[in-house]
């Protein structure tokens, strides 16, 4: 284990009450929280430089949140499908985003720029479009797995004719 290195900050009081209030899961005391957030800001700052740690990161962002919806639906005995799917996407956009060589400080601006940029696009429209497909899915039934059963229908509609003019005017030449 590496030696332990004392550091003394003034705080505003404000910080202080957040500092006592906020949960971190192992931490009990100031010292423990103040480890546990520098730690979490070491994670973001590597997860800025491969997907993989980004990924990471974006899922322990979302878990608690995640955990917390699982819960409520099932003491109130709902599930959304949609938010199931939106949660598991996120992650991976962010993630891509994130991480992308764009993304890297002290780079040269005009090395493999346009190369990056395409690169990051196609990542992005790829995992867009899986969403949509996913979502599609979701709506192919009137009972759609939802907490409002009518949402689906509801937002799907414009969508569908959206696809139907994006139909005609580029590939019914």
């Amino acid at each position: 284990m590496a030696k332990l290195q004392n550091v003394s900050a003034r705080i505003s009081q404000e910080d202080a009450e957040f500092l006592a209030q906020v949960e971190i899961t192992g931490a009990k005391t100031p010292s423990d929280k103040l480890r546990a957030i520098i730690e979490q800001a070491r994670l973001r700052h590597i997860a800025a430089n491969d997907f993989e740690s980004a990924i990471a990161s974006m899922h322990d962002l979302l878990s608690p949140i995640n955990r917390r919806i699982r819960h409520l639906e099932s003491g109130n005995e709902i599930h959304s499908e949609l938010l199931v799917r939106v949660i598991e996407w996120l992650p991976d956009i962010v993630a891509l985003i994130v991480s992308t060589d764009c993304n890297r400080e002290g780079s040269n601006e005009d090395e493999h720029t346009t190369e990056n940029l395409l690169k990051l696009e196609s990542g992005v429209a790829d995992r867009v479009f899986r969403l949509i497909e996913s979502v599609l899915q979701i709506s192919i039934t009137k009972q759609c797995a939802c907490y409002n059963t009518d949402l689906m229908r509801e937002r799907i509609e414009p969508v569908i004719e959206l696809s139907e003019i994006v139909k005609r005017t580029h590939f019914n030449n």
